[in-house]
């Protein structure tokens, strides 16, 4: 006799799962693909101009200059002539300053 009533629990068990299943059907529509469900942001470089660049910068920028290089980093200072990127390299921070004439693209981390 202690089989059937085991079977009674296990019974209701299933029909509460099956009923949890239905609710979860009910919140996600089946047409939607999991894979287009995305909270986040992705981050990726926008183009500023030079003049919108303030020393205060803390986002991470990355630089083209004339002879067709890039450059990324954040920057260490920036005045009338010159900007200086900081990146780090082989363990160690590298900081390269360049003249702002000699810069043809620069693009911040939004």
């Amino acid at each position: 006799m202690s089989q059937p009533e085991s079977q009674e629990v296990s019974n209701d068990h299933s029909k509460t799962i099956a009923a949890t299943r239905n609710e979860e059907k009910d919140q996600f529509p089946e047409a939607l693909n999991q894979r287009e469900v995305y909270t986040g942001q992705h981050l990726r470089y926008h183009p500023i101009e030079l003049t919108a660049l303030t020393e205060d910068e803390l986002r991470k920028i990355r630089i083209k200059i004339n002879n067709g290089r890039e450059y990324e980093g954040f920057l260490d200072s920036l005045n009338t002539e010159k900007l200086q990127l900081k990146s780090l390299q082989d363990g160690g921070e590298v900081i390269r300053p360049f003249q702002l004439e000699r810069i043809t693209l620069l693009e911040v981390m939004m």
